[in-house]
């Protein structure tokens, strides 16, 4: 499936766990901070898209990402570089510029919750 294919299966859910319509949720939205959701709505949509799509996702390591290094509020290199490796459908670059560890839930975008899906299915498919 390509990401559009994907966006078009993941939005509607991540509608419902936010309370939108899904013709109002964007890709560049947030899931925490322009969409309000909480930690039970982000349980949520990691458990409807594993049912949805048959196979484990699990998008709550994006909820805490508590391995990455943080030193005096700011994500270390080697923060950045654990983000990179664990977390590829993140967009890392965009972080770096100001890795300040309050921003981490901004990487949370609606499209990182897609390439997180593709990433993940795409791994089941290689396996």
């Amino acid at each position: 499936m390509s990401n559009p294919e994907i966006a078009a299966q993941v939005i509607p859910y991540v509608a419902e766990a936010t309370g939108f319509e899904s013709h109002e949720i964007r890709l560049d939205q947030t899931f925490f901070g322009d969409l309000g959701g909480e930690s039970l709505d982000y349980n949520d949509l990691s458990f409807r898209l594993e049912k949805h799509f048959g196979t484990r996702i699990p998008v709550e390591q994006l909820e805490s990402m508590s391995d990455i290094a943080v030193r005096a509020g700011r994500v270390t290199p080697e923060g950045l570089e654990t983000m990179r490796q664990k977390y590829p459908f993140l967009d890392v670059a965009s972080f770096e510029r100001d890795p300040r560890a309050r921003w981490l839930a901004n990487l949370v975008t609606v499209e990182a919750i897609v390439r997180m899906v593709e990433y993940y299915l795409a791994k089941q498919q290689a396996e």
